[in-house]
């Protein structure tokens, strides 16, 4: 990989670094020397022109002393950093409007770390044989998950679903994965429910971290320089601190990819009275069957800019020069072409 020098235009020159800048720097040699899957491509693509000329936008200008600012279109790419906390407080309003009037449980379902290899070269197969094994143990009241998920595992393997990498379906192939499947049998695997400790609105604000979780944050970014991504972590490991670690640029694209859902993935799924075809009536019917005199929650109705305000207390629309003005829009921005480079 060609190490790229710092100059005039490189991010090192700016207060704060971003995933969408490794990209510009280095994304161009990865790609070129790791061929990737087009879903891969494109979730690289959309992280670096997230907010930039090349998808359009508008231009605001004050209403008191004509200072103008350009605004550019996000991506609303699931995988971006910058994209993901609007879509998250969005989904925690729509979801605290249909708490019901009653105690909740968290209830969590784990896999062995010795089914990775198999996971990552079987993304899709392996997380719907999750929700599935989940569904499933959940109808026979948390009975026998281990053995639900390995079953259909043992499924997909026979009706040639998952995928070997550096193996061909021969016999030493079919050998080593009846191994595995004896030595996950005899591991302990975590399946777990509890009361939260919080009601369930702090349940669903922890749901939400999770839920729309991306690889890695931008503020965890401290710097990116000649070949090199510096970044905070914490080490759960020894003492819960935070500490910082350097990586190759190719190393950290490569494990952000590692992250990247399959195209189409649904990844939050609803079951039972909250399935999307049900709880338009399911809802109201256990409301009213569990306390018709409860206070019920209701949906918060908030834009983008009450949002912002609510989450860092700043208004947007709020000249940033004079600080009196509002901020309107004056004229929309065509979209761009991107530089192939």
């Amino acid at each position: 990989m060609n190490k790229k020098p710092n100059d005039a235009s490189s991010p090192n020159d700016k207060e704060k670094f971003e995933v969408a800048d490794v990209f510009r720097l280095y994304g161009q040699d990865y790609r070129l020397n790791n061929p990737l899957p087009s879903d891969h491509i494109k979730v690289m693509r959309d992280i670096q022109i997230c907010r930039t000329a090349a998808l359009g936008g508008h231009i605001e200008q004050c209403d008191q002393y004509r200072f103008e600012r350009i605004a550019y279109n996000s991506c609303r790419n699931r995988h971006c950093p910058k994209c993901q906390t609007m879509v998250k407080e969005k989904w925690l309003n729509d979801r605290k409007a249909e708490l019901l009037p009653c105690g909740y449980f968290h209830i969590v379902f784990t896999l062995p770390h010795d089914l990775n290899p198999i996971i990552l070269c079987n993304k899709k197969t392996a997380f719907n044989i999750l929700f599935a094994a989940v569904s499933q143990t959940l109808q026979a009241f948390a009975k026998e998950f281990k053995k639900r998920y390995l079953k259909l595992l043992e499924t997909a393997h026979r009706k040639n679903k998952l995928i070997f990498p550096g193996r061909t379906a021969t016999f030493e192939s079919q050998v080593v994965f009846g191994q595995l499947i004896g030595s996950l049998f005899k591991a302990k695997w975590i399946a777990y429910a509890k009361r939260p400790f919080a009601g369930p609105e702090q349940v669903l604000e922890y749901l939400g971290r999770y839920t729309h979780r991306i690889a890695i944050s931008n503020n965890r970014i401290k710097s990116i320089d000649n070949g090199t991504v510096t970044f905070e972590y914490r080490d759960r490991s020894r003492d819960n601190q935070v500490r910082e670690m350097s990586l190759s640029a190719d190393e950290f694209i490569r494990r952000f990819l590692l992250h990247v859902l399959p195209s189409g993935f649904m990844k939050i799924r609803y079951f039972g009275f909250l399935s999307n075809n049900n709880k338009k009536q399911t809802i109201p019917l256990l409301r009213k069957l569990i306390d018709p005199s409860a206070k019920l929650p209701e949906k918060t109705k908030e834009t983008i800019i009450e949002i912002i305000f609510r989450l860092t207390g700043e208004d947007i629309t709020c000249c940033p020069e004079c600080k009196k003005g509002e901020m309107r829009m004056i004229k929309k921005i065509s979209k761009q072409k991107l530089n192939s480079s």
